[in-house]
């Protein structure tokens, strides 16, 4: 559906731009590729373009003005390695839900991606409340956010109810052509979405064994530069509902009633029937965009005068939310409390083992 969707919106797209890459650009991408890590499949380092000859940033503008104006990407940058790591080392290693993957990619191609970022920064924002993958923000603000606007509606006399959903493998799961839909909605030039059209193939590498490359249907790709922006334009479609439908915590005119943290999502209201009828709208939004949300891990808290009140109990994806003591967001334990609270105890606990240790 989303694939015969997309063919006959970019049919008659017209939105488009004929950007211009400079030996500037390719210098100041290049300087952001992270030293001391693994090659891909091609084994080209980011050393071997930080001590190569200043002429190769040069050949590298020539090729990237080329792309830009061909409007094609060649096969071995979608080509990646993908590399399995252990979650917990202390549960199974046999089962499939116990690892996460990586994928090392072509390390021109995160030079390349690069500069598409800069180029088309403006065109790939997304809502003030996603806190993750955003230059000069990032955990410290969204807890603060939460704080702040908690502290408000507790003061008011107001309960807040917090809910904080966990998606199955988000990252794994992004629909590749309702990801470009999202792009038409955004005006993205026709450009960009020529170049993101490109064939990602990859290999599985356990060990020092290989298996041969397959196609990838589905996800962005961990560890890509562009992947981390994509995603929060994919998942910004949730915000976006939420923020029309104007249901859940408003100061003013200004809507907080959703923070977002790349796939961590906590949503606020006053009101326990209108948190209903949040996670309907976000249950709504992740089936639209193909997504599952993990309800045994996502949880509810209160915060205020009624936080001991009994509630009507929440529903996400025709099951049943859990009401919890504490849920841990961004790393802290908030509390349920009269109060916004965090609980301590489990960073004391790593503290003292640490230091018992030494």
């Amino acid at each position: 559906m989303h694939k015969k969707q997309f063919e006959e919106r970019y049919n008659l797209y017209l939105v488009d731009e004929k950007p211009s890459v400079n030996i500037v650009d390719v210098e100041e991408a290049c300087n952001k590729l992270k030293k001391g890590k693994a090659s891909g499949f091609d084994r080209v380092s980011a050393e071997h373009l930080h001590f190569a000859h200043p002429c190769l940033l040069y050949c590298l503008t020539k090729l990237f003005n080329l792309m830009l104006f061909c409007r094609f990407v060649p096969d071995a940058f979608g080509t990646g390695i993908m590399i399995p790591l252990l979650k917990d080392n202390n549960g199974d290693p046999s089962a499939c839900d116990n690892y996460r993957c990586i994928t090392i990619s072509c390390v021109i191609s995160k030079v390349f991606e690069h500069v598409l970022l800069k180029k088309f920064h403006t065109h790939l924002a997304s809502s003030d409340l996603q806190f993750g993958f955003k230059k000069g923000v990032g955990c410290s603000d969204a807890l603060f956010t939460l704080k702040s606007v908690v502290d408000h509606f507790v003061r008011n006399g107001s309960t807040v109810t917090l809910s904080a959903l966990d998606i199955s493998k988000a990252f794994d799961k992004v629909s590749h052509y309702h990801l470009y839909n999202i792009t038409l909605n955004k005006n993205i030039p026709k450009c960009l979405i020529q170049l993101l059209i490109s064939k990602c193939f990859v290999c599985v590498k356990w060990g020092s064994a290989c298996s041969g490359y397959f196609s990838v249907l589905a996800g962005v790709r961990q560890g890509g530069v562009l992947s981390p922006v994509l995603f929060a334009l994919y998942i910004d479609e949730i915000l976006q509902s939420l923020k029309c439908s104007r249901i859940g915590c408003t100061i003013g005119s200004m809507y907080l009633g959703c923070i977002l943290y790349a796939d961590d999502i906590l949503l606020l209201s006053t009101s326990v029937v209108q948190m209903q009828r949040m996670l309907d709208i976000c249950s709504a939004g992740a089936h639209n965009l193909d997504l599952k949300f993990n309800v045994t891990k996502s949880q509810v808290l209160r915060i205020g005068p009624r936080y001991k009140s009994t509630c009507e109990q929440l529903r996400l994806d025709m099951q049943e939310l859990h009401f919890a003591a504490e849920i841990k967001y961004l790393g802290v334990v908030i509390q349920c409390h009269k109060f916004f609270t965090c609980s301590y105890a489990c960073c004391k606990l790593k503290f003292y083992r640490c230091f018992n240790a030494l």
